[in-house]
């Protein structure tokens, strides 16, 4: 990397995270009391400036990070789910999340907002601020105060921004598609992977991300033969401009894309 990057890392420990920032070498610690006994899962993101993380695996404690390291709980024996909104996070209460349960979105303080009963075998994907993107029997929704709204009635969905949604839609070969739109026109482009190809998202929660400008989609994706690699794909055109390799082992959190 060049003298001239400046980005911070985060990496998830036993009992917290380390910050380390790249252009001086500086490291931050910081802990997280009581962390220790549930461990950290892998289910964390960026809210803000702050991160959100859950303390564990299935419904644990959530946690607001800020960049200074002040730690507050704005949740008990929840779920995170990935939230596109500045502030407020949307949480889900299921012991698992095919099996329907009741979503909050929490202020920043901790506070709810608002409260949504998901439909049994919905799979909570992504939290907008017009709501939840799920994943159900019946394709792809998203869910709010003011009713249920329908997006596509197959695929699952691999990444969403605030106007963009992604979505793979595979057939039991398997042989893969992944589908770029908006909520209102979500299959505009369509790219076909080769076979055998399984994109995060398919199997379990989305682990795409649009980049800040919304004209990249990063997507991981899962072969047996050749381990894994991310697509980079451009959502104007439709194609693939670029495939990073990743490891011997699928992604288990999601990816993310630097400011600039």
């Amino acid at each position: 990397l060049p003298d001239s990057v400046d980005f911070t890392i985060i990496a998830s420990g036993a009992t917290g995270w380390r910050a380390i920032d790249v252009a001086t070498g500086a490291i931050t610690y910081w802990r997280i009391a009581g962390a220790g006994s549930q461990g950290l899962s892998s289910t964390m993101f960026l809210s803000g400036d702050d991160l959100i993380a859950t303390l564990g695996l299935g419904p644990a404690d959530i946690v607001r990070v800020a960049p200074d390291g002040r730690t507050r709980r704005i949740a008990r024996r929840r779920q995170a789910v990935p939230t596109v909104d500045g502030g407020r996070v949307w949480v889900h209460d299921g012991l698992s999340d095919d099996f329907g349960g009741a979503a909050f979105l929490v202020d920043p303080d901790g506070s709810i907002r608002e409260r949504i009963v998901l439909p049994s075998l919905t799979r909570p994907a992504v939290g907008l601020r017009a709501g939840l993107l799920v994943t159900t029997e019946t394709g792809t929704a998203i869910v709010s105060d003011d009713g249920y709204r329908h997006i596509m009635e197959d695929g699952t969905v691999a990444a969403a921004d605030a106007t963009r949604v992604a979505h793979v839609a595979c057939d039991p070969a398997p042989s893969c598609e992944i589908l770029v739109g908006t909520f209102d026109e979500p299959d505009i482009h369509r790219l076909r992977l080769p076979p055998g190809d399984v994109p995060g998202g398919y199997f379990g929660p989305g682990l795409g991300a649009f980049s800040g400008d919304g004209r990249r989609l990063a997507l991981p994706v899962f072969t047996q033969s050749a381990g894994s690699y991310v697509s980079i794909i451009d959502t104007v055109t439709g194609e693939q401009v670029g495939r990073p390799s990743g490891s011997g082992r699928p992604f288990a959190s999601a990816l993310g894309w630097s400011p600039d």
